[in-house]
């Protein structure tokens, strides 16, 4: 026995049912396919987080600075340029101190080799107190920077 089901169509055509319910079946599904597939293609190909990332941008760093920013700046600018000057004026002191007192001290140990050292005089004893004096004086330019670096 055939399933086909031979009918008649109003216009007198004949018709299987079978092979048209197969057709019409094989068309529904590759259509719904079609559409499927289409979906799965498009959440694919842009998936959206739940949350977007925003991207890492602070305001305050990409910002021009204002009239009063900048007047600020240059005076920070400024400032350093003298706490730099001074220190460098600091130094140059320090050293020809530092030579001095190198000069001062070997005077006065050669001055002292040749005296007894139970008697020295008023002259070496001031030579003495001045050294110490220089001494101080280096010791407190060495401790002190400009500009609290």
């Amino acid at each position: 026995m055939s399933s086909h089901v031979k009918s008649m169509s109003p216009c007198g055509q004949v018709h299987e049912c079978a092979y048209v319910r197969a057709i019409v079946r094989l068309l529904v599904t590759s259509a719904g396919s079609v559409l499927f597939a289409t979906a799965v293609g498009r959440a694919q190909s842009s998936p959206m987080p739940p949350h977007a990332p925003k991207p890492i941008l602070i305001p305050e760093a990409n910002r021009i600075p204002d009239a009063n920013a900048r007047m600020e700046m240059q005076q920070h600018e400024n400032q350093e340029q003298l706490f730099t000057a001074a220190n460098v004026e600091r130094k140059r002191q320090l050293d020809h101190d530092s030579a001095l007192l190198l000069r001062f001290a070997a005077a006065l140990n050669a001055e002292m080799g040749e005296v007894d050292k139970g008697n020295a005089s008023a002259d070496v004893l001031r030579e003495i107190d001045g050294i110490e004096k220089l001494a101080r004086a280096v010791k407190d330019k060495m401790t002190l920077t400009m500009g609290g670096k």
